[in-house]
């Protein structure tokens, strides 16, 4: 701060001055006076000013004359300093603004980005919405084209079935009347309804006794006030044919109580067979869990049996959905019914789930069928000679084999086996098969039975058999109760057959079994070789899990026990009905 009037042109000078130039460091002075000064006028800050304001004050201490000063060195040196201060803050707030600037258009750019995601985002949402809709849309016509068509097929089998049944009530009605004029005097004691099955020998109708109340019926009980039909006496599968394609008739006012079954016998059938089975059925009239015989008839060639009527549920109907407790009663009816045929000396030979008529609500049973039925008293004798010592018996069978090694029938030519033989019997090279000429002489036994359920020892041809075959076949009955499986067996010859059993059992049992009745059994098929028999319990969890978990573990072991004994291989150790019976699984039933 200067008082005017000092002669400016004399200070060896350079001063910097900031804009507005109202803000001069020089103060007294106007801004005009300015251009007098041989200065270089810059603008500077503020604390430039001031340092100068210092200078300037620390030379002039006099107001008449001006004090002597230095060359403005210093005061240079403080403006140079301040604007590389100046110029580094500038710098400073120009690399901020320019930071700022970039954060703000990384900012904007992700902000775009994630709008544009959300934008496609929503886009593929409404696309995929749509294609979901589209495909609903195909499904729901494709269903309602499938639904449409099932309707369309349902309605031409249910079409198809009321022509079929049309014909066959049109055919059976004229078969029924052609019986009836054939055989004298059945019309006036029975009134036929409706053909209810048909076998091999035999066909059954249902039919109204006319002169029931003149008799006493007492000895013989009937379901014959239900109208589901029960199919008696029946000789193969086809026990269901007439229900099934028959249509149900109206019951006659007057034949509450009185229906029966006729089993019309063909002449085809040997007389021997059939006085066999009439005599075998009189013989067990009486129990209440084998179907009585109420009377039969004979005009010329041919014969008709009459039998009660019963009621019973179709065994694929109620199998896989039984309870054990079921079984358990099921089984307690069927071994009632063996034990009382068996101690009257009588194999029935064709035990199966059609010819025990089951009724599931009343928990009762009947036997039916003694078509095929043998006494044990009338069985032939073994003619087969006596077993030969073991290691004989193998050379024998080893020297046969080598023999007829190139006699083998096969169904893959060039095959070769390389499994390994049991006991070394078979050939290590050569066709899978079984001979095509077998010179050993042949064994005729009794092979009577329903594939599936025949014992080992009636496949094995073996002569003297007895009650235990029909021991097996209810163990059959029971494994497919376990299992699920219906039929279990599936075979149509008795090879087969035989290597079904193998499979379940080992070819080491299997050979045991064989050399029992003087047999051999040698197999070169490469899937049956196992020498161990499977577990039951891993069968029964591997074809049924669901039924295995389902049911109660300790029942379903003693069950599989009883299993295990029903079928043994060796029929001597087989179970009898009446130790089946006493065993704990049917306890309580």
């Amino acid at each position: 701060a200067f008082r005017p009037g000092v002669a400016w042109r004399d200070l060896p000078l350079a001063v910097k001055v900031s804009e507005p130039l109202s803000r001069c460091c020089i103060h007294g002075f106007s801004p005009e006076h300015i251009t007098e000064l041989p200065l270089l006028i810059e603008p500077v800050p503020e604390d430039s000013v001031a340092l100068c304001r210092a200078d300037f004050s620390s030379h002039h201490t006099s107001d008449d004359a001006p004090t002597e000063v230095d060359d403005g060195t210093q005061a240079y040196a403080a403006v140079e300093k301040a604007d590389e201060g100046k110029a580094q803050e500038d710098d400073e707030n120009v690399g901020r603004v320019i930071r700022e600037i970039d954060d703000s258009e990384v900012a904007e750019e992700e902000k775009v980005e994630k709008k544009e995601f959300y934008e496609i985002e929503e886009i593929r949402k409404e696309e995929v919405k749509k294609e979901q809709g589209e495909q609903k849309k195909q499904g729901e016509e494709k269903q309602g084209e499938q639904e449409k068509q099932r309707e369309q097929e349902e309605q031409e089998d249910q079409e198809a079935d009321e022509s079929l049944a049309e014909m066959h009530n049109g055919a059976v009605m004229e078969e029924m009347a052609k019986f009836v004029e054939s055989f004298k005097g059945l019309g006036e004691q029975f009134k036929l309804v409706d053909k209810i099955g048909e076998g091999t020998f035999s066909s059954v109708y249902k039919a109204v006794d006319l002169q029931h109340d003149q008799y006493d019926n007492s000895q013989w009980v009937s379901d014959s006030e239900d109208e589901n039909e029960g199919v008696l006496g029946l000789d193969d599968d086809n026990t269901r044919r007439g229900q099934l394609l028959g249509s149900k008739r109206k019951r006659p006012a007057d034949s509450r109580g009185k229906y029966v079954a006729i089993k019309r016998i063909y002449v085809t059938s040997s007389p021997m067979r059939i006085e066999n089975e009439i005599s075998i059925l009189h013989d067990l009239s009486g129990s209440d869990c084998v179907v009585p015989l109420i009377t039969a008839f004979r005009q010329e060639d041919q014969v008709v049996v009459v039998l009660p009527y019963f009621k019973h549920d179709e065994f694929r109907d109620f199998y896989r959905k039984a309870t054990m407790t079921d079984i358990k009663y099921y089984f307690h009816s069927l071994f009632t019914a063996l034990k009382n045929i068996h101690s009257h000396g009588i194999i029935h030979r064709d035990v199966k789930p059609s010819n025990f008529l089951y009724n599931v609500h009343k928990r009762r049973g009947v036997l039916v069928d003694f078509g095929l039925a043998q006494r044990e008293i009338d069985k032939p004798q073994p003619v087969t000679p006596a077993r030969p010592p073991p290691e004989q018996h193998q050379r024998k069978v080893r020297k046969s084999m080598n023999a007829d090694k190139e006699n083998y029938q096969s169904g893959k030519e060039g095959v070769n086996s390389a499994v390994k033989h049991a006991g070394g019997l078979l050939p290590q090279e050569g066709p899978v098969g079984y001979k095509k000429n077998d010179s050993r002489p042949m064994v005729r036994a009794n092979r009577a039975g329903t594939r599936g359920f025949r014992a080992p020892e009636v496949l094995f041809k073996v002569v003297n058999q007895t009650v235990a075959i029909d021991i097996w076949s209810a163990g059959v009955i029971l494994l497919s109760f376990l299992t699920g499986r219906f039929p279990f067996f599936h075979s149509t010859i008795d090879v087969d057959a035989l290597l079904e059993i193998a499979v379940l059992f080992g070819v080491r049992e299997m050979r045991d079994c064989a050399a029992l009745h003087n047999r051999t059994f040698q197999t070169n098929i490469p899937t049956v070789q196992r020498e161990a028999r499977v577990s039951f319990v891993k069968l029964c969890k591997a074809l049924d899990p669901e039924g295995y978990e389902a049911r109660n573990e300790t029942e379903m072991r003693v069950a599989l026990d009883l299993l295990e004994c029903c079928l043994c291989l060796d029929p001597e150790a087989r179970v009898t009905a009446e130790e089946a019976l006493r065993h704990p699984f049917l306890k309580g039933a």
